[in-house]
């Protein structure tokens, strides 16, 4: 897995978008700040989501679906998510 990209901005206050920038969504509940990260983050891609919530999470199905939002798994418990897999 690649290491993750840390959005800093340069000597003119700029962000360096021209690189992918891989984020998870803890709590996502109907996943609103994904929806807005990505219409300012050009290249936004969510890895995971966690929401304990049944409703929202057929929101979040329903915007996969739609192709709103990434496809991505949804931990419906942050306790059981594989963090050791995100080392780096």
């Amino acid at each position: 897995m690649s290491r993750p990209i840390i959005l800093t901005p340069n000597q003119h206050g700029i962000m360096d978008s021209t690189k992918t920038v891989t984020h998870l969504s803890l709590c996502t509940g109907y996943g609103g700040i994904d929806l807005g990260l990505n219409r300012v983050i050009r290249d936004l891609r969510t890895l995971a989501y966690a929401e304990i919530d049944a409703f929202a999470v057929e929101v979040l199905l329903a915007r996969m679906e739609s192709g709103s939002l990434d496809s991505a798994p949804i931990w419906t418990d942050v306790r059981d998510f594989p963090w050791h897999l995100l080392h780096g």
